[in-house]
């Protein structure tokens, strides 16, 4: 639940939705999936002390931020849709470090929310 709220699961807009998976990234792949989002910063390693909510939830991917957009949009009956550009499974094993992924993932975002404009 969103604490002081009547919120569990929170649904993006579903044309924006069908919109962006349309979407053909250059590099990497898109991936439709429940984003849930905590106030923990979880790694594999923890995920075991969570498995109750990841079972229960059925998330695809966790962050710390899109509930919260997700929320105020939502009130406000915005449209609105999370995307998310993954660089490991958080658990160790990634195959580059942030600093070397964040140009990547800042051209991969520029040319997503490029193209949603586009088409909306």
């Amino acid at each position: 639940m969103v604490p002081y709220t009547n919120y569990r699961f929170i649904h993006s807009d579903e044309r924006l939705l069908e919109i962006a998976c349309r979407f053909s990234p250059r590099t990497g792949k898109l991936a439709t999936g429940r984003i849930l989002t905590g106030d923990q910063f979880i790694t594999a390693s923890h995920r075991s002390g969570h498995a109750k909510a990841f079972a229960e939830l059925a998330g695809d991917a966790v962050e710390m931020e899109g509930a919260s957009v997700a929320l105020v949009a939502e009130i406000n009956r915005v449209p609105w849709l999370i995307s998310r550009t993954i660089s490991d499974r958080a658990d160790g094993s990634a195959h580059i470090d942030f600093t070397s992924f964040l140009p990547r993932a800042s051209d991969q975002a520029h040319d997503f929310v490029a193209y949603m404009l586009g088409q909306i």
